[in-house]
C-alpha cells in the first residue's frame, strides 16, 4: 500500500545534494553513495547502509525496474 506520507516524500525528494567540504559546496546526486572531495581526496560517505530502508531506495528499486523494462524492450522489438 502506497501512504499519503510516501508520495509526499517523492514529491519533496530533492534533484540534488549539497555536500560542503574544504570550504566548498558541491552538488552531487541524491544517489550517489560517496562523494571524492575534489581539493583533499576525502571520501565522504552520503548515504546510509542500515537497515530501514530510506526513500532513495524508493527510487533505486524503481530505476533498476525502469532499467530492466528497457532490456525487455529491445528485445520485443
Amino acid at each position: 500500500m502506497i501512504t499519503d506520507e510516501l508520495l509526499d516524500a517523492i514529491r519533496d525528494f530533492p534533484v540534488k545534494r549539497e555536500v560542503e567540504h574544504c570550504g566548498d559546496v558541491h552538488n552531487v546526486s541524491p544517489f550517489d553513495f560517496y562523494f571524492d572531495c575534489p581539493a583533499c581526496g576525502v571520501k565522504i560517505k552520503l548515504r546510509a547502509f542500515s537497515g530501514s530502508p530510506e526513500i532513495e531506495d524508493v527510487f533505486d528499486a524503481v530505476l533498476a525496474w525502469m532499467h530492466r523494462a528497457a532490456e525487455v524492450q529491445k528485445c520485443v522489438r
